[in-house]
């Protein structure tokens, strides 16, 4: 790191839905305020843009100093793929893998670590996949994704953060993102949610986690809203104290995150 209760799952239609709108939507957003970098559409070189919010297309542009969205980030590419490098330096880095050495590992082996991370507000970081073949791990293919309504999902962000997805990142495509509005973070993978790879992170000292009640899909309510949190997920933010994050400033991630609290 640089300072540099199992619930049930959801129906196919919910679960293909949740990940579509992760997983598609933000493809277009990253590219764009990967573009701006260089000034884009003239708006000036911070990337900060003007205008009214509510103007058409206020949404997409890159407002924030150093280009990095709110809503997608900026989206880290290497040489080959046109070499968009990362405009600021990150404060942190957190890294997603696989776990190859026990499939039969809780969670399912995909983690993002660590999986508890205190920033103070207007700090980035950045979200990597890294291959220790060593240690039996690879990176994988995951998405960074914040739960909002934006998605269909139960907020659990706070209410002034603006909801956000990386694209799908890897070991060549890296995400870059700035936390700002103080408060708890749950994000999650799309595609492994569900295998428990899910993280928390606590923007300066506001630790309070009421997200408010979920609905979980049923033969009689097959599509609720909110969706919360799903499978291995639930068990992982059980043991993701925030007051623990804010004093430890991280809490790395252990197969002890998918055992139920006692």
């Amino acid at each position: 790191m640089d300072r540099t209760t199992d619930g049930a799952s959801p129906g196919r239609r919910t679960l293909l839905k949740a990940i579509g709108a992760t997983t598609a939507i933000p493809l277009v957003g990253g590219a764009g305020a990967a573009a701006q970098q260089g000034g884009g559409d003239g708006r000036g070189g911070d990337g900060r843009g003007d205008g009214d919010r509510g103007r058409d297309g206020d949404r997409n542009r890159c407002r924030q100093q150093g280009c990095i969205h709110p809503f997608s980030g900026f989206t880290v590419l290497p040489g080959e793929y046109g070499g968009i490098e990362r405009p600021v330096s990150a404060d942190y880095t957190v890294e997603t893998h696989v776990e190859l050495a026990d499939a039969e590992a809780p969670c399912g082996g995909f983690m993002f670590d660590p999986a508890g991370l205190a920033v103070r507000p207007g700090e980035t970081v950045l979200f990597e996949g890294v291959d220790n073949l060593a240690n039996g791990r690879i990176a994988g293919d995951h998405t960074v994704t914040a739960y909002a309504e934006a998605f269909d999902r139960q907020r659990r962000i706070p209410e002034a953060a603006t909801p956000f997805s990386s694209p799908m990142i890897g070991p060549e495509v890296s995400w870059l993102y700035r936390f700002e509005e103080p408060g708890v973070y749950d994000i999650y993978c799309g595609p492994h949610e569900e295998l428990g790879m899910v993280m928390r992170v606590v923007v300066g000292d506001e630790t309070a986690t009421d997200f408010g009640e979920t609905a979980m899909p049923s033969e009689e309510n097959p599509d609720p809203t909110p969706i919360g949190p799903f499978g291995a997920a639930n068990t992982v933010f059980a043991n993701l104290d925030p007051e623990a994050i804010v004093e430890n400033g991280a809490i790395p991630w252990s197969d002890d995150l998918c055992s139920s609290p006692s």
